[in-house]
């Protein structure tokens, strides 16, 4: 499954990639404002096919077949006056997966970079709180929110869903999911992020 991503991203550029200018306006001067040629991803896509066997976890557990929705976001659950969740939407891209790709907080709700979220230290608002100026107040109230979610989403997760809080616990998964979902990206022109992610999986 794993070289499946790669091997289908290759095929589509070898048929139809062409030289083309970058779909993100912010990225172009990192290229030069030139066009980007698609063989350099074929050659990273290779580079990842060499990867693959090799980020699939012995524990067997973590390789349990999972579904998974695809895009928790605020719009997509529905929650009552009483605060429970009535439904949730956008269904259609759910796939079953191993749970090793699966497991992951989802961005919504994911403090990545900072340090008290990262080492699951509970949110609290500095001690000088109160003498902030309003902008300040501002800044540190949202930075408390982000971690908030972050902390109580993996809090009841750890609850609620054992063998999930575990696969992102326990094991360093982040990478190697990382690798597979730039990987399975449509190229639009950006031969950078998967060489990055390669990079980095490696180092690790």
């Amino acid at each position: 499954m794993l070289k499946a991503v790669g091997e289908r991203e290759i095929l589509w550029l070898q048929r139809f990639g062409e030289k083309r200018y970058l779909r993100e306006p912010f990225y172009m001067e990192f290229y030069d404002d030139q066009k980007v040629d698609p063989r350099v991803q074929i050659h990273h896509l290779l580079d990842y096919l060499k990867a693959a066997s090799h980020l699939v976890p012995k524990v067997e557990q973590l390789n349990v077949p999972t579904i998974r929705h695809p895009d928790l976001s605020p719009s997509n659950i529905f929650i009552s006056d009483s605060g429970d969740i009535t439904g949730i939407i956008d269904w259609q891209h759910a796939t079953i997966l191993p749970i090793f790709l699966q497991a992951k907080i989802p961005k919504h709700f994911q403090n990545y970079g900072d340090d008290d979220s990262e080492n699951f230290r509970r949110p609290e608002l500095p001690e000088d709180f109160v003498n902030m100026t309003s902008s300040d107040k501002t800044v540190e109230m949202e930075r408390y929110q982000r971690r908030q979610v972050h902390y109580f989403y993996l809090g009841y997760t750890n609850d609620l869903n054992k063998a999930h809080f575990h696969a992102m616990a326990k094991y360093s998964l982040v990478l190697r999911s990382q690798l597979y979902d730039t990987t399975g990206r449509p190229w639009e022109g950006n031969n950078t992020s998967l060489q990055a992610q390669l990079i980095k999986t490696m180092e690790q």
